[in-house]
């Protein structure tokens, strides 16, 4: 029998293509489901609850939508008008964001993502991955901040994955 090693080549590159199609519907359908489940708890906002009842049902939102190495919320104190970590997952990362979240603070990047409707994805000081800033704001006031750690290098990241975050992090 002969064999034909262009054959096998390009066999093995459509089995490729398929499992990275596969891949893709999965993550596509998981991410609608996300999205269809925000209506969910909206009766919940609705009827007044504090902020912590919202971060609490936002959460397994974020961890279905994207792979976080660590992720955390920080909420505008009423009295002195800081940004304070309110919640970081998993806990034991609670330093590390701090310490890229200040970073971001000190060079400027905090403050000009808090005038943008958008994630911000900017590198991080310290090893080379990539943090997600997002404002936690309406139209006329700012809550707060989510600010995520990327598991990885964030080459993953698509533009479908970042609009969710934000119709997640607005709702």
């Amino acid at each position: 029998m002969i064999e034909f090693p262009e054959r096998e080549s390009y066999l093995h590159e459509l089995q490729d293509k398929v499992q990275r199609l596969e891949e893709t519907n999965r993550w596509t359908q998981s991410a609608l489901d996300v999205v269809a489940s925000l209506g969910e708890f909206t009766p919940d906002i609705d009827a007044g609850h504090e902020q912590g009842v919202i971060l609490d049902a936002t959460r397994p939102l974020l961890r279905r939508l994207m792979t976080f190495r660590a992720f955390g919320f920080y909420l505008v104190d009423p009295v002195s008008q800081d940004f304070l970590l309110s919640s970081c997952e998993p806990e034991a990362d609670q330093k590390h964001l701090q310490r890229e979240v200040d970073s971001k603070i000190l060079d400027g990047t905090f403050a000009w993502t808090l005038a943008q409707c958008r994630p911000v994805m900017v590198s991080t000081r310290h090893d080379g991955k990539t943090l997600v800033l997002h404002p936690l704001a309406t139209r006329t006031q700012v809550f707060g901040m989510f600010a995520g750690l990327i598991a990885g290098d964030g080459i993953g990241l698509n533009a479908v994955a970042v609009n969710l975050l934000s119709i997640i992090l607005f709702n």
